[in-house]
Parts: structure tokens; C-alpha cells; sequence
């Protein structure tokens, strides 16, 4: 074997890598979307947060790591790396923010929305003491009026 040959197999599994640290800056995006709920606005500008920056390391990654060339089995290794985490680790982290929303929907916002309507409802009950007495009030100072 070659040292052009070592050199391109070296190339190939550095592209992979590259690739799948591509999937984990994305997954940072996708479990931000499934964990909140986004407007399309928002989605528009994390789109433009991960297709930027890493457009921009990969163009420099086949800079630096290829001679100054693009090599078409770096490219083929890069989409192969985020392919491949998407499809293994990328699937236990979108299962896992799943959960986590499920999780938090069932057992957490519950009591947190009873919690508030309590809170609601008390601020209600003073809000209608305060009109019943302030009517009270006034219907004091025009018997006074009267006398």
C-alpha cells in the first residue's frame, strides 16, 4: 500500500468522523424543535445557524485535510459520518427528548397548571371582595348622605 492510498483511507475516516460531529451540532437543533415549539421564523434562523457554520468548517475541513482539493470520497465520508450517526446515536437522542417531553407534559406540567388555576382563582375571590365592599362602601355613604 501506498502512502497516497494510507494518506486517502486517513482522509476518508477523518471525513466520517467530521460527518458525524456535523450529526451532533444538528441534533442540537432537532431536540431544541421537538422539546419547544418553534415559529417558522425561528425555524428559518436555526436552519441558517447550522447550514452556515457548517458549510463553512466543511469547506475548510477539505481545505486543510485535502491539499487544498475537494477529494469526492472525503465528501462521500462526511455525509456517510452524519448519516450514520442519525441513524445510531441520532435515534437515542431524539428517543430521549421524546421521553423528556412526554415526561414533562404528564408528570410535571400538571401540577404546575393546577398550581396556577389555585393561584387564579384566589386572585379572582379578592378581586370580588374588593367590589363587594367598595359597593358596600358606597351604599354606606349614600345612606349617610341620606340621613
Amino acid at each position: 500500500m501506498t502512502r497516497e492510498w494510507l494518506w486517502g483511507i486517513i482522509l476518508f475516516f477523518r471525513a466520517v468522523i467530521f460527518g458525524s460531529l456535523l450529526g451532533v451540532y444538528y441534533d442540537f437543533f432537532r431536540v431544541m424543535r421537538i422539546l419547544f415549539t418553534h415559529p417558522a421564523w425561528l425555524v428559518a434562523v436555526e436552519d441558517l445557524l447550522f447550514f452556515l457554520p457548517a458549510s463553512l468548517t466543511h469547506i475548510f475541513f477539505h481545505y486543510a485535510r485535502g491539499e487544498g482539493e475537494t477529494r469526492w470520497f472525503a465528501v462521500l465520508g462526511v455525509v456517510l459520518g452524519f448519516l450514520l450517526y442519525l441513524a445510531s446515536a441520532g435515534k437515542i437522542v431524539r428517543k430521549g427528548a421524546l421521553w423528556i417531553k412526554r415526561l414533562v407534559l404528564k408528570k410535571i406540567a400538571p401540577p404546575l397548571q393546577r398550581r396556577r388555576e389555585r393561584i387564579r382563582n384566589k386572585r379572582k375571590e379578592k378581586r370580588e371582595e374588593r367590589k363587594l365592599s367598595s359597593k358596600r362602601k358606597k351604599s354606606r355613604d349614600r345612606k349617610d348622605k341620606r340621613s
